[in-house]
């Protein structure tokens, strides 16, 4: 609560004349009232004084002095009289309480006049109505002239003090600190009128809301309340609305330090609203509405606004004239004009569709009834050259665009050969039936749709230990678009090893069994593990006799040179094994004895893959019978690099053979759809782990824009399937590898919106470059559906026969069947509250013009006047002013009017205890209707008692120890900041005797007076005998 008293002392100067003193001057005091009398003796009365005496100096003497006796003890009763009478009337009127010091009565009441001098103030006799007048005068010219002073400062600088007034005293806040800022509400920027609202805000108060004014003048019915403005023409906004006193004077300390002024005026422009309306009727429906200044145009070929045209018709555009069959032409808004309706012009109209026959699609055409078919761009067939639109299936009836369209039309693509490429990928079976490998490739060209012969390529080709494969290898049909693979495969050759023993003294035993003669054989193909099944060594034994020379097995002569002994097991089946490359031939060998033969250790040694170190190849490693030397053996992977010979050897051999290989290096090469290698790593050792050799390359740009997916790598060139590569524990193989990335169209999703309250269309996700599937028409209560487009306005409609390459939203558009009502609420708090219904009917979505509140509504008892329309009776929803616009949701809306608060604030009476007819006086509450304006005290106690006290006057606190004592008439200033401490407490001060015993009971005063008019008798008696 912050209070500011405003004291003023009332001096009353003594009107004196030649005889004596007229009138009385009464100086009030919060804490004491003293009654001052004085009198001043005119110089004239003085000489006739002096003249009297000395004439009658001589025989008077005697007498004068009995005389002078008798009129003191007049003047002591008389005093006495008047005195008892008014401790009977007022006993407290000479006893100040004890609470009151001296310091705080010269506080409470400071004189801007100087005091009379002591020898010029006598007390005056007087009866008690004489005085009780002259103080109802005092007060009564006291209380004017505060008032009038006090509306004069305000109107000169309200919120200052006047030079010489007493200072003001505040609560709670420091008295030479307490500023308040001013802000007044203009409806026009001239301030030819009076304000419509003004609001005097401390630090830390808001504004509320002012009423929307109203514009004047000419057009104003045409103009829309912009909002209010600062003379700088900035907008003073919501935002500003909510902030502090001291955040509107610019204080972001939150303090002021001196008295601010705000004014604000309000602006208005003139609009005007365009209704585009379904048909003239009733029953016709707002589908839009538009909101225009003047010199900006009306284009009537624009957007349908949700207008949906009957099948076989389209929309044209816009009239004011409902039966037109054109468009208006565009218009230009002056300011004499109102608002205009505009309704549909439509024309009936054909569809014209488009079969591409496996080129580009091509959308649809809509054309009007009337107009002219349109030749599109021609559609791209990769490998095809387009040869025009027919109207037939079968391309015989071509079509001429520039053609007037009366019905709807399908028109059919036409393609004639061209040349495309393709290529042939060379394979080779690997030793898992229907796996092959890469072998090469090559490309070459045809005519589109004609076949390709894989015997042609597959015969003119051969590879050692293949042989080519035509049941594998498949025939095909050179496409348009080069994506033709001829895949020619050959299959791994098969052969028939057979071992003859040349003796019969000569046995194999392998595989748990014996053989003789030449009984044992196996089949296997080229480059097939053999190890288990190749007899040498002690698989090949020879019966010798007791008696003479031991024959030993020396080795089988066969293959490809027969002269050179294959002694050794052999681990797979090599080119040097086969003699006659022929798929399912007799290989033939035969076992060579010696009697002259030695057991030799032979031991492989393999190059580690990470070091330069060796390794034993156990599965190469072997025991052997040999004469003169042992030469070494290919291994796949490595080359040889020398050998070691010694003498001895494991199992009581002969001699160890040690051979020594170092690993072959191989280069991994990636391709990304490119001639040459993106990338290549160089000189990787045989079986060298390449899992971390993994990496995603970048789309090439010759790709279209949505092969965007990596798939991986292959093998093969055309990244045919089977030939994927696993990074996953891969290791280099014995041979160069090249690895081709592999790309595919990026997933697209093809998103349908079909709007709120409509059933749901779930997306659909599929590779680019394929067409959507169209799915089951939406359904939406109060909406007819009339098709999808690829654009929210339906301007774009969609072909579901087109081939898509990226994401796309799909929109169903509808025919908006409902129709709403706008009704506004007056929320008045009237018993039969008015409403205004819009006889304007409105589609969902439609904007609905705002009005102006209606002049017979009443204002609310507790309002200043109308504020805006709100979705809410309790104003909590969105404000909508008027002129502005409202979409209208798909129902029936109901707005109310929402009525600016009156800016108040209270003040209460606290009575402390005292008592009114017989009972405790409760609390009074004052509205304060102009907050931080002056407020005079009004409340003088009269009907308030309290026993053993009298009333000392008011204060902000209880106990009265704040200091501050206030008296009715004072004035203060209140705002509404914490209104609810807003008090004044009563103050009650004790009872105390009056000076001299004087007391109010009538016994004392009684003998006091019988006293009194005996002395004055006897004094009567002696005067008399002196006569």
């Amino acid at each position: 609560m912050n209070v500011e008293l405003y004291m003023k002392n009332t001096n009353n100067i003594c009107k004196n004349d030649a005889v004596g003193c007229n009138s009385g001057s009464c100086i009030l005091n919060y804490a004491l009232i003293n009654y001052r009398c004085h009198r001043k003796r005119s110089n004239a009365e003085t000489e006739r004084h002096k003249n009297c005496d000395k004439y009658e100096k001589g025989g008077r003497e005697k007498n004068g002095m009995l005389k002078g006796i008798r009129k003191i003890m007049v003047f002591l009763l008389t005093l006495a009289v008047v005195l008892s009478f008014i401790c009977q009337t007022d006993p407290q009127i000479f006893a100040q309480s004890p609470d009151v010091t001296d310091d705080e009565a010269e506080v409470a009441v400071q004189s801007d006049e100087t005091a009379l001098p002591e020898d010029e103030q006598t007390v005056e006799e007087g009866s008690q109505e004489s005085e009780q007048a002259a103080q109802e005068e005092v007060t009564k010219e006291e209380t004017q002239e505060k008032t009038q002073e006090a509306e004069a400062m305000q109107a000169k600088n309200p919120g200052a003090d006047e030079a010489g007034s007493v200072s003001v005293q505040t609560i709670l806040i420091d008295p030479e600190t307490h500023f308040t800022v001013t802000c007044r509400f203009y409806r026009t920027e001239d301030k030819s009128e009076d304000p419509i609202n003004t609001q005097i805000l401390s630090e830390n108060e808001i504004l509320v809301k002012p009423q929307t004014p109203v514009a004047s003048g000419e057009n104003a019915d045409k103009k829309k309340f912009l909002g209010w403005f600062r003379e700088d023409g900035t907008e003073f906004t919501a935002e500003d609305f909510l902030k502090t006193g001291a955040q509107i004077a610019g204080k972001q300390d939150g303090i002021l330090t001196e008295n601010m002024e705000l004014d604000l005026f309000a602006k208005f422009s003139n609009v005007h609203y365009v209704y585009y309306k379904t048909d003239k009727g009733e029953q016709g429906r707002i589908l839009h509405t538009e909101a225009l200044a003047d010199g900006e145009k009306i284009i009537p070929v624009s957007e349908n606004y949700g207008y949906k045209a009957e099948v076989g018709y389209v929309f044209a555009g816009w009239s004011e004239n409902a039966e037109a069959d054109q468009p208006d032409s565009e218009y230009t808004v002056s300011s004499t004009d109102g608002d205009f309706i505009l309704y549909p012009v439509v024309k009936k109209a054909s569809w014209i569709r488009f079969v591409s026959n496996g080129g580009t699609a091509v959308d649809p055409q809509l054309v009007s009834c009337g107009d002219k078919s349109q030749k599109p761009s021609d559609p791209m067939k990769a490998g095809y050259i387009f040869d025009g639109w027919f109207t037939d299936e079968a391309c015989s009836q071509a079509y001429t665009f520039g053609q007037t369209v009366e019905t709807d039309l399908t028109l059919y693509a036409k393609w004639r050969e061209g040349t495309a490429g393709y290529k042939v990928v060379y394979w080779k079976e690997t030793l898992t039936d229907g796996v092959y490998d890469y072998v090469s490739q090559e490309s070459a060209s045809g005519a589109t749709g004609s076949t390709v012969k894989a015997d042609t390529y597959g015969k003119a080709a051969s590879y050692s230990c293949f042989h080519y494969d035509s049941k594998a290898s498949k025939d095909v049909t050179i496409a348009g678009d080069g994506s033709t693979v001829l895949n020619v495969r050959y299959a791994r050759n098969s052969y028939v090893f057979k071992f003859h023993l040349n003796d019969g003294n000569g046995s194999i035993q392998i595989g748990g069994k014996t053989y003789t003669g030449s009984n044992y054989s196996f089949i296997a193909k080229f480059g097939e593990a053999i190890a288990d099944r190749w007899p040498a060594g002690n698989d090949v034994q020879y019966r010798n006799s007791s008696w003479g020379w031991n024959w030993y097995f020396n080795g089988w002569k066969g293959g490809k040179n027969t002269e050179i002994l294959k002694t050794s097991k052999r681990q797979t089946v090599t080119e040097d094994l086969i003699r006659t490359d022929k798929d399912n031939e007799i290989q033939n060998y035969t076992a060579d004895w010696k009697s002259d033969l030695y057991k030799l250790d032979v031991r492989y040694w393999g190059q580690n893959v990470d070091d330069d170190e060796y390794t034993e190849l156990t599965d190469y490693s072997q025991f052997v019978y040999a004469a003169g030397t042992f030469n070494p053996k290919n291994i796949t992977g490595y080359d040889y690099e020398k050998q070691e010979v010694t003498d001895g050897g494991r199992e009581n051999a002969y001699q160890t053979y040690n051979f020594y290989y170092t690993r072959k290096t191989y280069d991994l090469q990636f391709y990304n759809v490119s001639q040459k290698p993106v990338k290549t790593v160089q000189s990787i050792r045989f079986e060298k782990d390449i899992s971390d050799q993994n990496w995603t390359p970048q789309p090439p740009h010759s790709l279209p824009e949505y092969m965007t997916e990596f798939a991986g790598w292959y093998t093969t060139p055309g990244c045919e399937e089977g030939s994927e590569f696993s990074f996953e524990n891969a290791q280099m193989p014995a041979s160069n590898l090249a690895l081709y990335a592999k790309w595919t169209a990026e997933m697209i999703t093809v998103t349908f919106v079909t709007g709120e309250n409509a059933t749901q269309i779930p997306e659909q996700q599929f590779e680019a470059d394929h067409v959507a599937q169209k799915p089951e028409d939406p359904e939406r209560t109060h909406y007819r559906f009339v098709g999808w487009t690829m654009d929210e306005a339906g301007t774009r409609p969609f072909n579901f026969d087109q081939i898509l390459t990226k994401n796309l939203t799909l929109y169903a558009q509808w025919a908006n069947e409902g129709s709403y009502t706008l009704t506004y609420d007056a929320n008045n708090g009237e018993i039969n509250t008015p409403t205004l219904l819009d006889a304007r009917r409105y589609a969902g979505g439609a904007k609905a013009k705002m009005t102006e509140i209606p002049t017979d509504w009443a204002v609310p008892e507790n309002s200043k006047g109308f504020l805006c329309w709100n979705t809410e009776a309790d104003g909590t929803g969105t404000d909508y002013y008027p002129g502005n616009e409202f979409v209208m949701p798909e129902e029936d809306v109901i707005l109310y009017a929402k009525w600016t608060q009156k800016r108040k604030t209270i003040l209460t009476y606290d009575y402390n205890g005292g008592m009114e007819n017989g009972q405790e006086k409760a609390a009074d509450v004052v509205e304060i209707e102009n907050p931080n304006e002056r407020y005079i005290i009004d409340n003088d106690c009269a009907e308030v008692t309290k026993r053993g006290y009298y009333f000392a006057g008011w204060s902000t606190s209880a106990d009265g120890s704040d200091g501050v004592l206030l008296k009715s008439g004072d004035v203060i200033r209140i705002d509404t900041h914490e209104e609810e401490s807003n008090v004044l407490y009563a103050q009650w001060k004790e009872e105390t005797p009056a000076p001299m015993g004087i007391t109010d009971e009538p016994l004392p005063f009684a003998v006091m007076l019988l006293a009194g008019i005996g002395m004055a008798g006897f004094l009567l008696k002696a005067w008399r005998r002196s006569k």
